[in-house]
């Protein structure tokens, strides 16, 4: 469904989050935004169990291919007929992100520990639904976030609001160390894609703009998976790019960027363990 003009002021979007249930903690927070019976909107609160397969009015626990629901049990409000369709919800960083609509359950006034089953968001989302839903623009660039990986010692890159509020939320061995440069999420004129590798070895990540790297790594690299486009940026130094400088640290073989030249500067002159392999690419300081 789409609207044919915009919402009333005051109305509030969804987050939309793009992370299957492996992601969720074994028991974790969840909330529900709905309308039982028709009535005025309610909130309910409660955990998320696990996976199911739903079917002919039933639900069963499963994984795999056939886990295309979750189920929730309520420690505070419940659903009833008419809330079918509505949205779960989890907290990530402070925000919220759709990760759920209501299919059925046993939830009720009467019944309020029964299990309520919700349709796993992320399937429609990642197959369709993110075309429209996380369309990034060929005119504004986006901000890439940076991590420091403790456990490993490499940094870590993001365009992903919602992969950065889930690694903020979920992953503690991630220092958090805020924006760290500028590009675009789709291919704007005079761009090329940055591909994304991880390295299922060292538990790090990858980034390169040249394909033949690219070729190079998936030919003869096994151990490194392919993650796709991470962003866009510059092969050259044009429409106000700035040099990407890229390191090679030598004791956890993982590489390192900084679109900064006074860190460039201090790594080379401090930091003997990183070997400096020159500009990656081009990019930008600001939106």
């Amino acid at each position: 469904m789409r609207l044919n003009s915009q919402p009333p002021a005051g109305a509030l979007f969804a987050g939309s989050s793009p992370f299957d249930p492996s992601s969720f903690d074994s028991i974790q927070g969840v909330y529900g935004v709905h309308h039982p019976k028709g009535d005025l909107q309610k909130y309910s609160e409660g955990d998320y169990l696990g996976t199911a397969a739903c079917a002919n009015s039933s639900c069963s626990s499963s994984t795999g291919s056939n886990a295309k629901f979750l189920a929730v049990r309520w420690n505070r409000g419940v659903t009833e007929g008419g809330s079918s369709g509505s949205g779960l919800f989890r907290r990530l960083n402070g925000k919220d992100y759709l990760v759920g609509q209501l299919w059925g359950g046993a939830s009720s006034c009467i019944q309020p520990t029964g299990y309520d089953f919700y349709g796993r968001f992320d399937l429609p989302f990642n197959t369709a639904l993110q075309r429209w839903l996380n369309a990034p623009s060929t005119t504004v660039r986006t901000t890439i976030y940076r991590f420091y990986n403790t456990r490993t010692g490499a940094h870590f890159y993001t365009s992903s609001m919602p992969e950065r509020d889930l690694v903020i939320t979920t992953l503690r061995e991630y220092n958090y160390e805020g924006p760290a440069f500028f590009a675009f999420g789709a291919a704007a004129a005079g761009t090329s894609p940055v591909y994304r590798f991880y390295n299922t070895r060292t538990g790090a990540h990858f980034y390169t703009i040249s394909e033949q790297e690219r070729a190079n790594v998936q030919a003869t690299l096994p151990w490194y998976s392919y993650e796709g486009v991470a962003w866009y940026a510059n092969t050259s130094q044009t429409g106000g790019a700035t040099p990407m400088f890229r390191f090679y640290q030598t004791k956890v073989q993982t590489h390192f960027y900084t679109i900064n030249a006074s860190e460039r500067d201090s790594i080379q002159q401090n930091l003997p363990i990183y070997t400096y392999e020159g500009i990656a690419y081009f990019s930008w300081t600001n939106l």
